[in-house]
């Protein structure tokens, strides 16, 4: 990782030495981009609760320094790095992760493909895929493709979390998301895989695949003053398989209503499970019943700044917890050359 993380920092400098070597030659762009995320985030889970997650605080920073080198009007090269900073720890930076990625886009910028660093914010049920991850798994490494058309949007990925060694198993993650829309009614499939194995080395560690895969429809309409009304409904399978063991499969239904007045989301969810789980879910939808209640708003100051608010109240298994969250974020981007 130090290897990687300094070649990455190499690649960083010399495309940013590119802005005092100014040429017309290549027709390229070269931009500095720099983000920053502060973040706290508090889970208030005690009691019979405890079962299925521990109360939590996240709280500390992301800063993301890259050089963006548009190569082509839509195809560029990102090189950067990622440093986490969570507040209170005993190291300033835990860790450095390198970012290196090629984007390209396609169909008038509705499709977009990603090879190296991919985009974390994935399109996937919280049953399947924990919000909570974004603070303990920044940066992802992989394939990807994005496309939002009128009709129809999807996402498709693979990410490699690690590789095989004497000391652990190879595992990765794939996952495959869509959505058909029509006059206000909707359609949706998501499926996660997880897998963790190895042919390489005789590891301690289990062979795993994990699975989880939903399907469900809703409605949408337009309403004065509300803004927008929602209905959704959701199955949601699960099957955990660990080789020479067998597998363990659970099933589980979600309904959800939300609101937006005036740019909230206002929202409520009732979840009915029977022997779930998945490993990347969240880890109260393993609850027989849970119902909670949300408030989220992103408020935009000005180009690049945001401020998310998002607080929960929520009864699992009948046993009442709450969780409330803020993100302050910018994004910036300074063109240096036109090369």
């Amino acid at each position: 990782m130090e290897i990687i993380v300094r070649n990455t920092l190499l690649i960083f400098i010399f495309l940013c030495g590119f802005a005092f070597f100014p040429t017309s030659a290549m027709g390229a762009e070269l931009a500095l981009r720099v983000a920053d995320s502060v973040y706290a985030n508090n889970l208030e889970y005690t009691g019979p609760v405890d079962r299925y997650r521990e109360g939590e605080t996240f709280f500390g920073n992301l800063l993301v320094p890259t050089a963006e080198l548009h190569f082509l009007p839509q195809h560029s090269f990102n090189a950067g790095v990622l440093m986490r900073m969570p507040f209170g720890a005993s190291k300033i930076i835990d860790p450095i992760m390198p970012i290196i990625a090629f984007h390209s886009l396609f169909f008038e910028r509705q499709l977009q493909v990603i090879a190296g660093s991919l985009n974390t914010r994935h399109r996937l049920l919280e049953a399947i895929l924990d919000n909570n991850l974004f603070y303990v798994r920044p940066v992802e490494y992989g394939l990807q493709g994005i496309a939002d058309f009128e009709q129809w949007s999807g996402e498709a990925w693979i990410d490699w979390q690690r590789m095989e060694s004497q000391l652990h198993n190879e595992k990765f993650d794939a996952g495959l998301t869509g959505e058909i829309k029509w006059k206000g009614l909707f359609g949706q499939l998501f499926w996660h895989y997880s897998h963790m194995g190895g042919q390489l080395f005789q590891n301690a560690d289990p062979v795993l695949d994990d699975n989880a895969l939903a399907g469900g429809a809703g409605y949408g309409i337009q309403v004065p003053w509300v803004n927008r009304i929602e209905l959704s409904g959701h199955r949601i399978f699960s099957a955990l398989t660990e080789r020479g063991k067998g597998s363990k499969e659970g099933r589980g239904f979600e309904a959800r209503f939300s609101l937006h007045p005036l740019e909230w989301k206002i929202f409520a969810s009732w979840w009915k499970g029977e022997e779930f789980f998945h490993e990347d879910g969240d880890p109260l939808y393993k609850a027989k019943e849970y119902v909670q209640f949300g408030i989220v708003k992103q408020f935009s100051f000005a180009k690049g700044f945001q401020i998310g608010l998002d607080a929960r109240a929520k009864w699992v298994d009948a046993y009442f917890v709450h969780s409330e969250g803020v993100l302050f974020s910018w994004d910036w981007a300074f063109p240096l050359a036109n090369l």
